[in-house]
């Protein structure tokens, strides 16, 4: 509601006006009179109607001019204080017209330019307001602002994804309501205390989260509030341990076969080479643990090429059925008393993929489930169509997988069962994995312990079949 100059006690000044008027006009009157009754002899009398009619008449213009100087100099006010109430709800555009060209045009210009100044001060707050909003909202840091009595008063958006929270109403809160870790409030309270920075490592096992927390305080005394940063360190620390399990892995690989080597080299060297039978014996074995070095180096830059896309997969038409074939006439012909390998995939289809590289995920899938399948057992291979994807399935009847260990399997160097030496590097499953990824597709694996497991994979479809027989 715009505001209005109060009115003025006008009545008390015409009033007094008129008494002073009229008292002068009668003492004029008498005056008049008796000078005229000396002067014309009895001429007083209209004489003094006239001075006391001019009397009156000069008395109600000047009110009428006066009224009229009044109500100009209300309205110029009244819309100086109407500025001034729109200005103050936030309409800063407003600027106060010149009504009349007195001193009330000092005053309006005066509030325009005032107006003007508010209105730059205020667009320049906000446009530093909304940067430094858009700079929080888009730091990989997570930024939490308190008050001296510890209430939030600012929360950016990484912070909420670090500690999980799911809304932004948390402004007002206190800190120890809203970040459930003793330690970063203790740091908070501490760095008040000794009016300096604190920096810790905290982790943060709810979340599984490694953070580097700085406390900083804001203001001096106790009576400031504190600026907490937090540098999520989840990723470094991820990045690091895979890179200790991946020497770690590597070594416990190469460690065996070369001490094997190294041993059997020994035994040459000591006299063994001198018997035929167990030099060859020897040698073959020699040969046989650094082919298994060969391979783990071959399936280590293979990997590495696959994780960096330089692997260069080129994508072409490939008859599904005949290469399903192919491969399971491989693996049957690696294994003399193994299971009975069949392919249920009756019907020709066509898939955008590389030949050789589907059929190295064929050949892994069907290795992997050979060495887990007993004798008499059976490995069962099945596609069926899944949108614009055809979904290939190896399934079979061998000792099963523990539930605990499905979501690594596809993880490089994982095995089942570590004690248990199969040959293998532990990295089949992962460049499978990487293969499928590379021709847009996906790759997962179910099974029951004791009863068999299924891998599956995804390919585009080149067209749409049906490659199911009924």
């Amino acid at each position: 509601m715009a505001l209005r100059i109060p009115s003025l006690p006008v009545w008390k000044i015409i009033v007094s006006f008129l008494l002073f008027v009229s008292v002068v006009i009668i003492f004029s009157g008498f005056y008049v009179f008796n000078l005229g009754n000396d002067i014309d002899g009895g001429q007083g009398g209209k004489l003094a109607i006239t001075v006391v009619l001019i009397g009156i008449l000069i008395t109600f213009l000047s009110l009428l001019t006066i009224m009229a100087v009044r109500l100009r100099i209300n309205r110029s006010m009244n819309k100086v204080i109407e500025g001034i109430s729109l200005i103050s709800e936030g309409y800063l555009d407003h600027r106060v017209p010149a009504i009349s060209r007195d001193e009330t045009l000092d005053l309006s210009n005066a509030f325009n330019q005032m107006a003007e100044t508010v209105s730059a001060t205020v667009n320049t707050l906000s446009s530093e307001r909304n940067t430094l909003s858009a700079l929080l909202d888009t730091m990989a840091d997570g930024v939490i602002v308190t008050d001296e009595d510890g209430n939030i008063t600012l929360l950016n958006k990484t912070a909420q994804q670090i500690f999980n929270l799911e809304n932004s109403e948390y402004l007002g809160l206190r800190l120890s309501d809203v970040i459930r870790d003793f330690e970063i409030i203790q740091m908070a309270s501490d760095c008040v205390d000794i009016e300096e920075s604190i920096q810790d490592e905290i982790e943060i096992p709810e979340v599984r989260r490694y953070l580097s927390v700085t406390a900083t305080p804001i203001g001096s005394g106790s009576g400031g509030g504190v600026l907490i940063t937090v540098h999520d360190l989840t990723n470094i620390r991820q990045l690091e341990n895979t890179r200790k399990e991946f020497v770690s892995n590597v070594s416990h690989e190469l460690r065996s076969p070369l001490a094997s080597v190294k041993a059997m080299v020994g035994s040459l060297e000591s006299g063994a080479l001198e018997d035929k039978k167990a030099a060859n014996d020897f040698i073959a074995r020699i040969d046989k643990d650094v082919d298994r070095m060969t391979s783990l180096v071959s399936d280590l830059l293979e990997l590495s090429r696959l994780e960096s896309g330089q692997e260069d997969i080129e994508l072409e038409p490939v008859e599904l059925r005949s290469l399903v074939d192919d491969s399971i006439s491989m693996v049957t012909n690696q294994v003399l008393d193994g299971p009975d390998i069949l392919s249920k995939i009756f019907e020709n289809v066509e898939i955008l993929g590389n030949k050789q590289k589907v059929t190295q995920i064929l050949l892994n899938l069907l290795q992997n489930s050979v060495k887990f399948t007993p004798s008499g057992g059976t490995i069962t291979v099945e596609a069926r169509s899944n949108g614009g994807f055809v979904e290939v399935s190896v399934l079979d009847t061998g000792i099963g997988i523990a539930a605990e260990h499905l979501p690594h399997l596809f993880e490089r160097f994982y095995k089942v069962d570590k004690a248990r030496r199969d040959g293998g590097t532990g990295l089949g499953l992962a460049i499978v994995k990487h293969i499928v990824q590379a021709h847009g597709g996906a790759v997962y694996a179910d099974s029951v312990e004791g009863e068999g497991s299924a891998f599956y994979f995804t390919m585009p479809l080149l067209k749409t079949a049906n490659i199911e027989k009924n």
